[in-house]
């Protein structure tokens, strides 16, 4: 790797001349300038960032650590925390846990070598975090996905209550009045959110709520399918069905077809996460998109304006929007 010493004696000048003509010092002449830069070129010459951060006392770096980078929802996330933090000059450190718990404190002291100015951890889903790794980092954190049992984190996550409370309405508005519910696993987080947000959908438009309509299982598609037939098989079908994630949706709409019946003719049903296969699947699938571009955007300025400005960092909850399409 080169270095300012072997552009100093290559443009026969000393190593402070190359340093400040580096800068654009105005003490150095254009001749100058624009001989230390072609040669700089040359070289393939890259400043030490290592050595600009200690003697600046700052390495314009932020880290990132989630627990599963493979899962759908955290490439948007950090796409968002990147689009910021480039803005700022700001470059980042990824560390991926692979939900190894022990691996999130390595990671921690990794990016404290680094001298990173901040910590963004990214829950894959909304988790209940009891660790608290991060109150003696010495440095900014944000967490996203995270819920915590007292104020000391900022954290950034969605509206759970708002998911299906907004895809409950969207099927009232339009004249189904049977809807049924299939939920992941009330001993998550989300999932009792989203059955209340379900359920104030169904009281506040003055229908009748059935808890042999709300059925919970886990977040995949055999949840979603045996939901389904078990609805089907009912003394009364209903018209419209709220699936707590895309998978689940995708399983009703399988039991829904198996049983001779067509969405949305028959029955709508309606996910939530806006996954590629909500997209290509048919009938393709409405459904809720999470603000997951928004998170990282909104827990990297919340993270800069404590680095930069000073100021208090604070907890946000962000809305959802639906996704129409053609299975309701």
């Amino acid at each position: 790797m080169s270095t300012i010493y072997d552009i100093a004696e290559k443009c026969n000048v000393s190593s402070a001349t190359v340093s400040r003509a580096l800068k654009d010092d105005p003490r150095i002449s254009y001749k100058t300038k624009e001989l230390v830069k072609r040669v700089a070129k040359e070289l393939n010459y890259h400043p030490n960032a290592i050595a600009k951060s200690l003697k600046l006392g700052k390495s314009s770096t932020i880290g990132v650590i989630t627990n599963d980078l493979s899962t759908f929802a955290v490439p948007n996330i950090v796409a968002g925390i990147e689009m910021i933090a480039n803005s700022y000059n700001y470059d980042l450190i990824l560390g991926n846990t692979s939900n190894q718990r022990d691996k999130e404190q390595v990671y921690i002291n990794v990016l404290k070598q680094k001298q990173v100015e901040g910590i963004i951890f990214v829950g894959t889903w909304a988790e209940l975090d009891r660790n608290y790794n991060f109150l003696n980092v010495g440095v900014p954190c944000v967490a996203i996905n995270r819920h915590y049992e007292n104020d000391k984190v900022c954290t950034v996550n969605h509206d759970d209550i708002h998911v299906s409370y907004l895809a409950t309405e969207y099927l009232i508005k339009k004249s189904y009045t049977r809807i049924a519910f299939i939920n992941g696993p009330m001993d998550e987080v989300s999932p009792p959110g989203r059955l209340a947000g379900y359920k104030k959908a169904i009281l506040n438009y003055q229908l009748l709520f059935k808890k042999e309509w709300t059925i919970s299982g886990d977040w995949h598609f055999d949840t979603g399918y045996l939901a389904g037939k078990r609805y089907l098989q009912g003394n009364i079908i209903p018209n419209a069905i709220v699936a707590a994630n895309d998978l689940i949706a995708i399983g009703a709409i399988k039991a829904i077809d198996e049983m001779g019946l067509r969405v949305p003719d028959d029955i709508a049903v309606i996910g939530c996460d806006n996954r590629t296969i909500s997209e290509n699947y048919k009938p393709r699938l409405t459904t809720i998109k999470l603000p997951l571009v928004e998170m990282g955007q909104t827990a990297a300025r919340n993270l800069f304006m404590q680095l930069l400005n000073n100021q208090k960092m604070q907890s946000s909850i962000l809305k959802s929007s639906i996704i129409i399409r053609e299975s309701a």
